[in-house]
């Protein structure tokens, strides 16, 4: 093909892609413009400044736009909902014209307009006012009759009717709040009709509960009638519900208050939204309607309407004065500790999280730590839950001098918490306790006492002598005065010591492996070494066990692990034994498993 033929071929592609596209913007435009003429007004959404919503049967709604804000002018005293008025307002702005039914109808109620459905009416920022009526359905039910003031009959869709269709339930703020994005800083719980022993009297002295938002640590604090930390979950429970609840079953002209047990609130709840002004919800009697679903009567000060909220609130209302108050001695999750010290009897241990999150001591000696056993300090640090609420005073509750102390480091916290367990409460069955909150509360000796029980033992690693099975090509070990050698060939075990033995299966050698691999200890019979072994049978061992292991990683190659002995029997408990193992300073007790499953592997050897 020559070049004039080619240039040829790209110029009639070129112009083929350009009238394509030419043709799609054109009809793009077209059907735009298309769509543009059916649209019934001009205005733009911007210029809505008022709108009045008519339903059959229905009293109508009106309300004004300042700014952005909407007010409800019909009916007086209730709140608006912005967004709906908006969407009104923008859906009666792009009303279109599907189809003209009757250019100059001389009888419209054949199409549900008279009187309409719903009549819709805006006032302009120009002066105009435009007027859209709706009616019956047409007969495939999709579309909706429509006429504006005395002009033609035309269809809309049902969607339109729909979003135009709005009632005073939509219209009006159903939230029994308004609180913002930044939430609530403050609440107070009034319970204006109960006695001492809870039953419901009405016009009884009110009764204050009130948590606050403390801006330092985010944390929720009783200022009345306690002064300490909530229990941050009661009071955020009851937040989020107050916050997020929606009213509903409205009654804005209600004759007696006391038919819904408003008269009088059994309770009261005020809330202070960051920026803006308190809010005061009151609750009355549960109600009556067998559909109500567990709901209760409810009013906002300041608004006559009465309506239903959910029932949820009982059960999330405080039942007495110290309901909120935190009673956990470590209130804080225990995912956010970073570091523990623990300090009493001979106890001093300090545990610290690397950056993978793995524990390791590092007081009073350096050593991996049994992450089990941390768990369950933490778990029972977490669950413990007090019982009563005193002023911190040291000298009484002997917290100067304490029996115990935690010090906990919290992820991002500035300083450590404390909690110190101090004398026993006169009956001796609980101890006086502070909390990593603040305050001082009791706590069942028993608890404490399982907590004191803890020691440098049970935080360390009892991993003595590791590796993987699969990584050992070559073991050599002395068991019952009998040496043994094994070497793995080509995939298999192969015996070299004893002489003129093999493995009846393989699955024996495999069994050796695992009973010492990852061995651990029951106890620390010396934390310093022996000079005399003998005693312990680890200077001629039952057991010495040492194997060569593959490595990987960065530098691939052979280690030597081990060896590893294990001695004679622990006195006074034959299912320990003593053990040393090669880079420890310390004589174990180990599991006399350990030496039944060289028992049982050392049976698979065989005479050729």
């Amino acid at each position: 093909m020559s070049a004039k033929s080619t240039i040829a071929m790209v110029v009639v592609l070129v112009l083929l892609v350009v009238v394509y596209f030419a043709w799609t913007v054109s009809d793009f435009v077209s059907v735009r413009r298309a769509e543009e003429a059916k649209r019934v007004f001009e205005f733009d959404p911007s210029a809505v400044q008022g709108l009045r919503v008519e339903q059959d049967g229905r009293k109508p709604v009106a309300g004004r736009r300042d700014a952005d804000t909407w007010t409800i002018e019909i009916p007086e005293n209730v709140p608006a909902n912005a967004q709906v008025w908006e969407r009104i307002a923008a859906t009666l702005a792009m009303v279109k014209n599907d189809r003209t039914v009757k250019e100059n109808p001389e009888d419209v109620s054949e199409y549900g307009l008279d009187p309409p459905l719903l009549y819709v009416v805006a006032s302009l920022s120009d002066g105009d006012t435009v007027r859209l009526m709706a009616g019956a359905k047409d007969p495939f039910e999709t579309h909706r009759y429509a006429r504006v003031d005395d002009g033609p009959v035309f269809l809309i869709t049902e969607d339109t009717f729909f979003e135009l269709d709005r009632s005073l339930l939509w219209l009006r703020d159903r939230d029994l709040v308004t609180a913002g994005e930044e939430g609530i800083r403050r609440i107070e719980f009034n319970r204006y009709a109960q006695s001492d022993s809870g039953d419901v009297e009405r016009g009884a002295p009110s009764k204050i509960v009130a948590a606050e938002r403390d801006e330092a640590d985010g944390l929720w604090k009783l200022t009345e009638p306690l002064v300490g930390v909530a229990d941050q979950s009661m009071v955020d429970a009851l937040v989020q519900e107050v916050r997020f609840a929606k009213g509903r079953g409205y009654i804005d002209d209600p004759e007696d208050l006391a038919d819904y047990g408003l008269e009088v609130p059994g309770a009261g709840l005020t809330v202070y939204p960051y920026g803006r002004d308190p809010q005061t919800i009151f609750f009355g009697n549960a109600a009556n309607s067998s559909d109500a679903g567990g709901e209760m009567f409810v009013q906002q000060k300041g608004r006559p309407a009465v309506f239903l909220a959910s029932a949820q609130f009982i059960s999330l209302f405080p039942k007495t004065p110290d309901a909120y108050l935190e009673k956990r001695i470590l209130a804080q999750p225990g995912s956010d500790l970073t570091a523990l010290e623990l300090v009493w009897g001979d106890t001093d241990v300090r545990l610290e999280r690397d950056e993978r999150r793995r524990w390791k001591v590092v007081r009073p000696i350096e050593d991996h730590a049994d992450e089990i056993a941390v768990s369950e300090l933490i778990s029972s640090l977490v669950s413990i839950v007090g019982m009563g609420y005193f002023l911190n005073d040291n000298d009484v509750f002997g917290f100067s001098d304490p029996g115990m102390l935690v010090r906990l480091d919290l992820e991002g916290a500035e300083k450590p918490v404390e909690i110190r367990v101090g004398i026993k409460s006169p009956d001796g069955s609980r101890y006086f306790v502070t909390q990593a909150t603040g305050g001082v509360t009791t706590v069942l000796r028993e608890e404490i006492d399982a907590l004191m029980a803890y020691t440098l033992f049970h935080f360390r690693e009892k991993r003595l002598f590791t590796f993987q099975p699969g990584d050992v090509a070559e073991v050599n070990m002395q068991f019952r005065d009998k040496t043994y050698a094994f070497v793995l060939r080509d995939g298999r075990w192969t015996v070299r010591e004893p002489a003129g033995f093999v493995w009846e299966t393989q699955s024996d050698m495999g069994t050796l492996l695992s009973s010492i691999a990852n061995a651990r200890y029951e106890a620390i019979e010396s934390a310093a070494m022996p000079e005399d072994l003998a005693p312990f049978g680890v200077d001629v061992p039952t057991l010495e066990f040492t194997a060569k292991v593959r490595t990987s990683g960065t530098e691939p190659g052979i280690r030597t692990v081990g060896p590893f002995r294990i001695g004679d029997p622990a006195e006074g408990d034959s299912q320990l034994r003593f053990a040393t193992v090669n880079g420890r300073a310390e004589l174990f007790q180990v599991p006399q498993s350990i030496i039944d499953g060289v028992e049982e592997a050392s049976r698979g050897l065989v005479e050729k």
